[in-house]
């Protein structure tokens, strides 16, 4: 990760094409700027809760889990949350959860993409950019400009906008739009819950 002064002055200030960067995308200066719950009829786990210091990921995830899901989808999605890294991040490949759980890889997609929309958003990203892309369907901001960004995460890192703008179809002042708007992502978003970070 980079810090944000980094990100700001090399990603918005528009740095020259090959600009030296480090990979990724800033995390913890960006946390808990963006933050946004599912679509749940009735009533749903206590989301007030979710700024409490002694209730983690896990327990957030299984407690709307619960609330919405029963059977077979249950049970997936359950095994599923077990396989979640600190950030939120799926710590299995999903061909080889399917093949432990005995379903197929249809089934496993299907439950991963249940996780998908459970608050925070972003949780259950397979890499960064499924993280952001999961963010910014949520913003309703995935559009194809977007999406080409996202698909060009390791040009943003090494500062090639003119190259981006060109990918994206856009100008600069977009451009730098969509840098702020990515900025505003939390490319971490499990770690709200750990508390040491929270302290």
């Amino acid at each position: 990760d980079f810090s944000s002064e980094t990100f700001h002055h090399e990603c918005v200030n528009d740095a020259p094409e090959g600009a030296d960067m480090a990979s990724g995308l800033p995390s913890g200066d960006y946390a808990g700027d963006y933050a946004s719950g599912g679509d749940w009829d009735g009533e749903g786990p206590d989301f007030d809760r979710f700024a409490s210091p002694d209730i983690g990921l896990a327990e957030h995830l299984v407690e709307q889990a619960r609330a919405n899901l029963h059977g077979r989808d249950l049970a997936l999605v359950l095994a599923l949350i077990d396989q979640l890294e600190p950030t939120g991040y799926l710590g299995e490949d999903l061909r080889i959860f399917a093949d432990r759980m005995g379903v197929s890889r249809a089934e496993a997609e299907a439950a991963l993409g249940e996780l998908q929309r459970f608050d925070p958003i972003g949780v259950g990203a397979r890499n960064l950019a499924e993280c952001l892309i999961l963010q910014a369907k949520e913003a309703d901001r995935y559009d194809p400009a977007m999406a080409a960004l996202l698909d060009n995460l390791d040009l943003l890192a090494k500062g090639a906008l003119p190259q981006l703008r060109r990918l994206c179809g856009v100008d600069e002042d977009d451009l730098r739009d969509m840098i702020a708007e990515l900025r505003a992502y939390d490319p971490k978003p499990g770690l709200r819950f750990d508390s040491e970070t929270s302290r």
